[in-house]
């Protein structure tokens, strides 16, 4: 269960960029895309690239000539909408399904039944949906924060990822 719990983490976290220096473009969930979350590279030369190669370190804004030239197209519309702060902030993990960014037992069900429904995970039976609920409540109750919330503390060690849920 512990193994599918973690397929759920993986479906749902993306990087939020920050200054773009631990996410690499070709190989890290970073752009808010409707699964994978993984940019497409046209060239050999944005293999390996880091974000931050594309974003220009004096106006903090994107580097669209490079993007243009490393990026398949969809993905450079989907990397200029996304805004980037004007300081140097560290880039750090967010739960796409929630607008907040911020995992919540209700949303990691909700991806549970859809990795479920397409034959990802086992684990979540429809005959179980009904019970989850109580189990969600239970959960808020011990691991939540009164809103419904849990908040994670994300860390990142050699590409794994750890989530602690505060208390």
């Amino acid at each position: 269960m512990l193994l599918e719990g973690r397929k759920i983490l993986k479906e749902g976290l993306r990087w939020r960029i920050g200054n773009g220096r631990r996410v690499r473009v070709d190989a890290d969930p970073w752009l808010p895309k409707s699964s994978g979350f993984r940019a497409t590279v046209t060239s050999g030369s944005g293999r390996g690239m880091m974000v931050s190669q594309l974003i220009d370190p004096t106006t903090h804004e994107w580097r669209t000539d490079l993007l243009e030239t490393v990026l398949h197209n969809e993905d450079v519309q989907i990397v200029k909408s996304m805004p980037l702060p004007k300081g140097d902030m560290a880039d750090g993990w967010i739960w796409h399904y929630t607008t907040s960014g911020v995992y919540t037992v209700s949303s990691g069900c909700e991806t549970a039944l859809t990795l479920k429904r397409k034959g990802s995970i086992q684990g979540v039976t429809s005959g179980e949906t009904s019970t989850r609920i109580d189990d969600k409540k239970k959960l808020n109750k011990v691991e939540g924060n009164g809103s419904g919330e849990a908040q994670p503390d994300l860390g990142y060690n050699d590409h794994v990822v750890y989530l602690e849920v505060s208390k």
